[in-house]
């Protein structure tokens, strides 16, 4: 039994150790907002559309806060999209953070960042706003995994 043992340890330590901390830098987890000043308007769902009044799926969370607060980034990762939206989005960022997450953020007063920008966990990217399809202030944030939207409720710690 000494040799299997043996045996693994030495193809462990050929291959390396994962290191957990650069791994967890790319799942998006805390809020994109300073939790204290900020309320959840809308949660992820099946909801009334409040501009449209139709019934559909909310792909994401409504953080509510004044104008201007900041937006910060909620996991390490590079900005795919930071643009003005034309269905209703207004002014979001888009940031990848891995093969498997995405994160969204829109409604922005304005964004700081550009596409190709690397961000890491915490960086402002943007400030709370009302552009486009929006009635108040707040962030409309979502987290993608794999393509599709998934409640960031377990996300959000």
């Amino acid at each position: 039994m000494v040799i299997p043992a043996l045996i693994c340890g030495v193809i462990f330590t050929s291959f390396g150790s994962i290191n957990t901390q650069e791994v967890n830098s790319k799942i998006p987890y805390g809020y994109p907002v300073v939790r204290e000043t900020a309320t959840i308007g809308s949660g992820f769902g099946e909801r009334i559309h409040p501009v449209t009044g139709e019934k559909r799926v909310h792909t994401g969370i409504d953080f509510v806060n004044k104008d201007n607060k900041e937006v910060f980034s909620t996991a390490d990762g590079k900005v795919i999209k930071a643009e003005f939206g034309e269905n209703g989005e207004g002014n979001y960022v888009i940031v990848e953070h891995s093969d498997e997450y995405t994160t969204f953020y829109s409604h922005l007063n304005k964004f700081t960042v550009k596409q190709g920008d690397i961000v890491v966990k915490g960086q402002v990217i943007g400030f709370i706003g009302k552009t486009g399809m929006a009635t108040s202030e707040h962030l409309h944030y979502e987290i993608r995994k794999n393509g599709q939207a998934i409640s960031p409720d377990e996300y959000l710690r």
